[in-house]
């Protein structure tokens, strides 16, 4: 046996050539005597450097747990190489009576045999040990990326405290994983309980970030926020307090309890590789406010990470443009109409100023510093074709042409420097300022700040989106009751705004009223329009209509339609019903349309009852009334198939003789919308339902110009 032992001086030699981890200098020797010294496996193994450098940092990191399933590991690698020795020694006396037997026999190549011996019983016993250190290593890898996952999840714990819910589920993870250290068994079990708790440590974090977004866009939080910006548009309204203050919808609306009008310019018309000049939202009622006011002021805002929203980016600059355009050309044929007269009566100096005035018309586009060059080109290589669009639907531009400078945009956000005692009169500029303000700050992170009662988080654009906020809290009523709400604090603003929604709602039911959204008054070119707060607004349109012109057809909401004067029948779009002051019930007609967004063919259904039952009254002579929810999409698209099938181009009346003889395309539906919004400003009809006014109009017959 021992003169057999050296054999284990040579596996010694062989696990120092190939070590998994480095030993100890108490336990490493230069020479290794036969049988006088065995290695202490146990008290080795617990010694591994590189190892305990591993476990040392995951325990300074708070995963103490971790420690029973690494030392069992560890005891697992010790007990393989342990089994390992046992299997080596038991083999050796065998290998003995062999290698004794050949050279007994003989044998030439005892050496050679002997040293083959060797090797294949170490080839054997370090594929096992091989085996046992990779099973150690990948309980190792779990161990650790296990250990980084709680990690994580202590640090959301120590910075939520206060959220009960994501604690306890932490803390029931924390015990699911030192259930699977304590207990061990088979790798399978433990691996599939690592992956439970690692999908669970993952369903964590994901409900400690939904609840820290819930909690910091409350609904004080959003109400503090834009009270605060508000501040802002104030004392930038004050250094022009002549021109008018407009609200672009609807996020706008909410930054202050004072606007002379309202405007819709929609961001997605600015979006990248989207860029539109949308013929449904003209806004001409703007350019005649800056034509009256010298100028205005449009409010809007955006959420965190951008100064100005895309409708302040590009839509509103490319709006600009296009006007200015097609003014300039409207400028040139007159000027041409008129050259011959001019000239007839030898009166050069009212042809020179003439010209003039309309080579000095800037007609450039003016975008931010912002927009890349890439974009600028894309947008300015169709410029053309919108001009040309914008001519084509029949635009009232000659409406327009007495504006003396062009329009041009200018950008002011809570970033923007500007000298109080150097603030330029609007009149001195060589052009008719379109002053975009940002109410809004850009930041890209929570603010918290705290005041000497509350605390709370600013939220950047908090208007935008009021569905999913404001728990049926309208502009006009935040208004009304701001500081009341403001002064509640983050716990008691949630019920205040309940009992202010409530009694307003049974305000207006108690007067058969319902609430009415904002909504702008008819422009007119004479006169001024002195400045309204939000519920005047509101208020000022209770209890009138918009006529269209000499078509006998009126437009409203349902809350004007109650106590509407001069209307013989009336059609009612909206899901409410009303009880109008009617000669006749036969002259009373609902259709409960619903919105696009909810069934995409409700208004495609009721326009055939809705045209019958306008031929019917208007050819007896009877005017009529539309009205939905708002007055400014549902009964806006009614209306227009109404004038597209019973009307010519010209506003008459003929029963649908032109249209049966006529085939309806899209740029023909654009000019008739064009007409409606002409005198109802604040017509917002969506796309969904004007694709449904085009498919009933077609029955079918689609038409690509």
């Amino acid at each position: 046996m021992e003169q057999y032992a050296g054999y284990l001086g040579n596996l010694d030699m062989f696990l120092e050539g190939h070590p998994c981890f480095s030993s100890s200098a108490s336990s490493t020797s230069s020479s290794y005597p036969a049988s006088n010294q065995n290695i202490d496996w146990k008290e080795f193994s617990p010694r591994i450097n590189d190892y305990n450098n591993v476990l040392a940092r995951a325990v300074a990191e708070g995963t103490g747990q971790i420690v029973k399933g690494i030392f069992k590991c560890s005891n697992a690698y010790t007990n393989k190489i342990q089994k390992g020795q046992e299997m080596t020694l038991r083999s050796a006396p065998e290998l003995s009576n062999t290698l004794r037997y050949q050279k007994t026999n003989g044998g030439r190549d005892y050496d050679a045999q002997k040293k083959s011996a060797v090797n294949r019983s170490l080839k054997r016993f370090g594929e096992s040990a091989g085996e046992a250190t990779e099973d150690v290593l990948a309980k190792a890898g779990h161990c650790v990326g296990a250990a980084w996952n709680i990690f994580k999840i202590r640090k959301i714990r120590k910075s939520q405290s206060s959220s009960p819910g994501v604690r306890n589920h932490v803390l029931e993870d924390l015990e699911r994983l030192e259930d699977v250290f304590v207990r061990g068994g088979e790798e399978e079990t433990t691996a599939t309980a690592m992956e439970d708790v690692e999908d669970s440590v993952k369903l964590s974090i994901y409900r400690a970030a939904r609840t820290i977004k819930r909690r910091n866009n409350s609904l004080y939080n959003a109400l503090k926020s834009i009270y605060e910006d508000s501040i802002f548009v104030g004392e930038i309204s004050q250094l022009w307090p002549d021109l008018p203050l407009l609200a672009n919808l609807r996020c706008g609306l909410w930054y202050s309890p004072r606007f002379h009008s309202t405007c819709y310019f929609k961001s997605t018309d600015g979006h990248n590789n989207n860029w539109s000049f949308n013929t449904s939202r003209l806004n001409l009622h703007v350019v005649q406010l800056a034509l009256q006011k010298g100028g205005c002021i449009i409010v809007d805002s955006t959420r965190k990470g951008k100064r100005f929203p895309d409708s302040m980016s590009k839509t509103i600059p490319i709006w600009t443009c296009v006007l200015n355009r097609c003014i300039a050309r409207y400028r040139s044929k007159m000027l041409l109409d008129n050259s011959v007269a001019v000239a007839g009566k030898n009166d050069s100096s009212k042809l020179k100023q003439s010209s003039g005035e309309s080579l000095h018309w800037d007609c450039s586009l003016h975008l931010p510093l912002w927009v890349s060059d890439v974009e600028r080109a894309s947008i300015e290589a169709r410029l053309e074709t919108w001009t040309d669009d914008l001519e084509t639907i029949g635009a009232d531009v000659a409406s327009l042409v007495s504006l003396k400078k062009p329009l041009r945009p200018l950008w002011i956000s809570q970033r923007t420097v500007i000298w109080l005692n150097e603030v330029p009169d609007h009149d001195s500029w060589d052009f008719t300022p379109i002053i975009l303000l940002s109410a809004s700050r850009s930041t890209e992170l929570v603010q918290n700040t705290t005041t000497s009662e509350f605390s709370w988080s600013y939220i950047s654009g908090a208007g935008d989106d009021e569905e999913s906020w404001a728990r049926g809290l309208s502009p006009s009523l935040f208004w009304v009751h701001a500081y009341d709400l403001i002064n509640a604090g983050p716990d008691s603003c949630n019920q205040k705004v309940a009992d202010i929604v409530e009694k307003d709602r049974v305000y207006r039911a108690h007067r058969g009223l319902v609430a009415p959204q904002i909504r702008l008054n008819a422009p007119t070119l004479s006169g001024s329009l002195d400045e309204l707060t939000c519920a005047e607004l509101a208020v000022s349109k209770e209890h009138s209509i918009t006529w269209l012109a000499s078509t006998s057809i009126a437009i409203g909401s349902v809350s004007q339609a109650a106590n509407a004067l001069g209307i013989d029948c009336m059609l009612n779009c909206s899901q409410d019903s009303v009880a109008p002051s009617l000669q006749n019930t036969d002259m009373y007609m609902h259709l409960p349309v619903q919105n696009s967004k909810f069934d995409r063919f409700s208004l495609l259904n009721n326009l055939p009852s809705a045209v019958n039952f306008a031929r019917a009254n208007l050819g007896e002579g009877r005017t009529i009334l539309l009205c939905c929810k708002d007055g400014e999409d549902v009964s806006i698209c009614v209306c227009l198939a109404i004038l597209v099938s019973l009307f010519t181009e010209e506003g008459t009346y003929d029963e649908g003789r032109s249209f049966n003889e006529a085939a309806i395309t899209k740029w023909e539906m654009r000019r008739r919308l064009v007409f409606i919004c002409k005198y109802v400003t604040a017509a917002r009809p969506s796309r969904g339902n004007l694709k449904q006014v085009f498919a009933f109009l077609t029955g079918g017959r689609a038409s690509s110009k």
